[in-house]
């Protein structure tokens, strides 16, 4: 790594006294405590200085990156067998394997591991700066340094391709809010393999969470219902066993007129149903599946679509009990404050067919 005096390097500041920052100044700081100090002119040129270009330059470079690795490699080895192709180092198989001393192929070796593990960085890398390019300002506060350093660990020995992104969104997310994603979580996501990631993105469309609560559920009884429910219920245990979801089975979920508030709002995907008390209300109670703190942070990633017909059972079970059911679609969400509009009874006719 090379080193920038620390003057030449901008720390990032509050630009609007709100606890904001640029989203690529903190983005800066993370690949300094992570892999080491560069300037800011690096992402930027000078006649156009938008903050959507400098981002984008770090795309660019990914690619001009490897091919620099990769010619150094094969200087230094003095033999082809390593090469840069589609985008990628690899081993050459079009060349004969020459038989070199034990030490030099010690040498290669590591140079191989070495940039193949700078390629994978700098994928999440370029990941996490396309999640950014939206965001306008960024929590001031710093992402912890330890937590840096861990997961630049980690990220060096990612390369499937769709398992980069999700780190990418990752380091993203704690730019944007520190403390987003613990270090337990961290863990939980390394072990965590391509099959695994695609059953937890399929269960995520069904969490559903009380507003102001931090916890998703599943409303699992829903799922007998469901065609696919022994699929359903053959994920729900693979993520128990990943730490997911809560191991303990089936946890009873109730609305009490005597006990809860006199409106109790339920976030579905893009839905939110709310359900008012009534004179004459009664209890009701249904069985649900409780993700886990990881469970929950990870879910903030995801852009949950549940199927209709999941929001009607949902909705069904408080039919007959006298608690009022509207529907309303939501237009934005915040730490789970929701503002929504096209407030309407819930009409069970109408997703009758869905």
């Amino acid at each position: 790594m090379f080193e920038i005096p620390v003057e030449d390097y901008m720390d990032i500041k509050d630009i609007l006294g709100l606890g904001k920052v640029l989203p690529l100044d903190k983005f800066l700081e993370v690949i300094e405590k992570g892999l080491g100090r560069i300037t800011k002119s690096h992402f930027e040129r000078k006649d156009i200085d938008t903050e959507a270009y400098r981002i984008r330059r770090l795309a660019e470079a990914n690619s001009d990156a490897l091919k620099t690795v990769s010619n150094a490699i094969q200087d230094t080895a003095l033999q082809s067998d390593i090469e840069y192709k589609e985008n990628s180092i690899a081993l050459s198989t079009t060349n004969e394997m020459r038989i070199l001393p034990l030490a030099q192929r010690g040498r290669d070796r590591i140079n191989y591991q070495l940039a193949k593990s700078q390629q994978n960085i700098e994928n999440v890398l370029t990941f996490a700066a396309e999640e950014l390019i939206a965001e306008q300002t960024v929590s001031s506060e710093r992402v912890n340094e330890d937590w840096i350093t861990k997961f630049f660990n980690i990220a060096e020995d990612i390369s499937n391709q769709e398992m980069q992104q999700l780190w990418g969104k990752i380091l993203a997310g704690e730019i944007k809010q520190p403390n987003s994603f613990s270090m337990r979580t961290l863990e939980i996501v390394k072990n965590i393999t391509k099959i695994e990631a695609d059953v937890f993105t399929n269960v995520a469309n069904y969490a559903i969470i009380e507003e102001n609560k931090n916890h998703n559920f599943l409303f699992v009884q829903s799922f007998a219902n469901d065609l696919d429910y022994r699929l359903l219920f053959e994920h729900i245990n693979l993520l128990k066993e990943i730490n997911l979801l809560q191991p303990v089975s089936l946890v009873e979920h109730v609305l009490s007129p005597d006990i809860d508030s006199s409106s109790t709002k339920y976030l579905l995907g893009e839905k939110i149903l709310i359900v008012d008390q009534t004179e004459n209300c009664s209890s009701v109670g249904f069985d649900i599946e409780l993700f886990t703190t990881s469970g929950n942070e990870l879910l903030a990633l995801h852009k949950i679509r549940p199927p209709m017909k999941y929001i009607r059972n949902f909705a069904q079970r408080f039919n007959g009990t006298k608690w009022k059911v509207s529907i309303a679609d939501i237009t934005h969400c915040e730490d789970n404050r929701v503002e929504f509009e096209n407030l309407r009874p819930f009409n069970y006719l109408d997703f009758a067919n869905d």
